[in-house]
């Protein structure tokens, strides 16, 4: 992990080689941290779903993808990634062109991988993809950053997320 990223916490979509028979493909990197990242050893099955959307806000519009990891286990989290859909879209795009989709979790600390699971990828990404082709991006990365703290600051993804699943 680059040293920028140590001790960061999140998910990320990511390029990179994990069989070089396939060469790189996109994966999503759930970045932990140590005290919780060693649980997921244990979960069997580690469930995952994707639920995404886009927010348009006074600075431009906002991707997101908020993933729900260990859905129904004791280690069930719920973690939101932003998109700037002028910059992210291709990324988006190459993994909904994938027929699988691999979980990485690691410990945010010492980069070990904790987890790791290969999943068709039935994750609705195409659908996103799509739909960013249609948005109107931010302006610039500093527009990205006002928009994304919009978001933050306005709308609880996480809890509108939570909640549908539950009821869901």
């Amino acid at each position: 992990m680059p040293q920028e990223q140590i001790g960061v916490a999140g998910c990320n979509l990511v390029k990179l080689t994990v069989d070089s028979v396939i060469g790189d493909e996109v994966c999503v990197m759930f970045k932990e941290d140590p005290d919780y990242a060693e649980q997921y050893a244990s979960v069997r099955p580690i469930n995952m779903f994707a639920h995404t959307g886009a927010v348009n806000t006074p600075h431009g519009a906002v991707a997101f993808i908020v993933w729900q990891i260990a859905a129904g286990s004791p280690c069930e989290v719920f973690v939101e990634t932003f998109f700037n859909p002028a910059a992210s879209g291709e990324l988006i795009s190459e993994a909904a062109r994938q027929t699988h989709l691999k979980l990485i979790i690691i410990n945010n600390r010492t980069s070990a991988v904790t987890a790791f699971v290969d999943y068709a990828n039935v994750f609705g990404l195409d659908e996103l993809a799509a739909f960013i082709e249609q948005m109107d991006a931010p302006a610039s990365g500093q527009d990205f950053h006002l928009a994304t703290n919009h978001v933050l600051t306005h709308i609880d993804l996480v809890s509108l997320v939570r909640d549908g699943a539950q009821s869901g």
